[in-house]
């Protein structure tokens, strides 16, 4: 499925202390011309995890690609068909690649922070067009050197300065000329390649929020009424600059602030 093809990384170096200034979700790009054709399919492996964009449009639902593993002994990927998204003529490929587990940095109980493969997130990509090899994860690949999500980390959460972020950096006409060029991973993980066949972590739901609840000063608590994993949608009319912080918890303490279980990790 791989052979000959490589991970590909941000031009940019590997620090591998917990520092909230450097752990950004890095952006890749690649345009490329496609003449008519039948079918299409990609393969796809995201160190820790990827999120897949053809000329805009996401290709895939899934979510928290690639799933965990030891990097040194399984490395899944993930084949889509992607006929419906390719077009005769230009099309651009985009990647976001974000941490996940593959380079956790913060400090917890099962000591990831020491894992062997740690490194800045890569991919490895694949695209077939009528059966035939026609793009994969290369040097012509262009790598942004900013990112809105400028923090990202499994379990300390994000920072998203919306300031950074273009709703075009996905498009085909966006002007990548000053995004640097991606690099072959020249020590990848050694773990054989399996295609992964399990349910995929999707939305599956939306649940109104049943209470909000004033806790401070600019300070709220929106209540769901049951535990979930997910995250918040929110939308807010704030001025540039302007700082918020979202925190998740399973449970609220009796004065309504968050029971974080911070003692259990």
């Amino acid at each position: 499925m791989f052979e000959n093809v490589h991970f590909i990384k941000p031009d940019a170096p590997f620090i591998r202390e917990h520092d909230p200034d450097t752990s950004p979700c890095f952006i890749f790009r690649r345009r490329f011309e496609v003449r008519a054709f039948e079918t299409a399919r990609v393969s796809v492996c995201g160190l820790g995890y990827g999120y897949y964009y053809i000329n805009g449009r996401r290709i895939t639902p899934d979510m928290f690609t690639a799933p965990v593993s030891n990097y040194n002994k399984t490395l899944w990927f993930n084949t889509y068909d992607v006929t419906d998204f390719l077009q005769a003529g230009g099309n651009v490929f985009t990647v976001l690649c974000g941490n996940g587990f593959f380079n956790e940095a913060f400090k917890t109980s099962w000591n990831f922070q020491e894992a062997a493969w740690r490194d800045n997130p890569k991919f490895i990509l694949s695209l077939e067009v009528d059966g035939v090899p026609f793009l994969t994860s290369d040097e012509e690949w262009k790598c942004a050197p900013y990112a809105p999500v400028i923090y990202n980390h499994l379990r300390s959460g994000e920072h998203f300065d919306s300031r950074l972020y273009d709703p075009d950096f996905c498009a085909y006409p966006f002007d990548d000329s000053r995004w640097s060029f991606a690099v072959v991973d020249a020590t990848p993980p050694q773990g054989v390649f399996r295609e992964c066949v399990c349910q995929p972590i999707r939305e599956c739901a939306e649940y109104p929020t049943v209470a909000i609840i004033r806790t401070g000063t600019n300070r709220y608590v929106f209540d769901i009424g049951q535990n979930i994993s997910g995250y918040i949608r929110l939308k807010i009319r704030q001025k540039s600059g302007d700082l918020l912080t979202i925190r998740y918890a399973e449970q609220l303490e009796e004065d309504h602030s968050l029971n974080r279980n911070k003692g259990d990790v």
